[in-house]
């Protein structure tokens, strides 16, 4: 019995493998869970010896919840900007929950102060573009006055 036949083909395929192997790896591989997201997200960290530098070196990893585990439904929008610089080796302790909120509140500032600066940029281009109506009006409205004034000619009587 062939693998297509239990698995399907193609992409399919693939998927099905790739989380089952990434769900072997997390029940062979210990590590220790460092904290959580509000997303559902899981950080993990192990120690593990690495032979070429002859030295114990940090793994880190992270966990999503079902259906969002997979490499090809990987949303990097699902993985707070805290956690990713941890996984990335760029900070050297995990985030704590009063950093956490502190970005957030920080990060819901600059969304409001964005809003506010989108507003009046759409306010500031509207009232520009009445004040470019309002010349091309009066403009045409000088254009229409030149032809009833009376103009002096030489040899003109009056």
């Amino acid at each position: 019995m062939s693998l297509s036949k239990w698995f399907g083909s193609g992409a399919r395929l693939t998927q099905r493998l790739g989380n089952a192997q990434q769900r072997l790896a997390l029940l062979f591989t210990r590590g220790e869970l460092v904290g959580r997201d509000d997303l559902g997200n899981q950080y993990f960290r192990r120690m593990e010896y690495d032979p070429d530098l002859g030295v114990d070196k940090e793994q880190r990893w992270m966990k999503s919840p079902r259906g969002h585990n997979h490499v090809y439904n990987y949303d990097p929008s699902r993985t707070p900007v805290e956690w990713t610089g941890w996984l990335r080796g760029a900070r050297s302790e995990p985030p704590t929950e009063q950093e956490i909120k502190q970005n957030a509140v920080y990060r819901s500032q600059m969304k409001l102060q964005v809003d506010d600066l989108k507003q009046r940029e759409a306010r500031r281009r509207r009232i520009k573009a009445e004040e470019e109506a309002e010349g091309e009006r009066e403009a045409e409205e000088e254009t229409l006055t030149l032809g009833e004034t009376e103009y002096w000619t030489p040899g003109g009587g009056k």
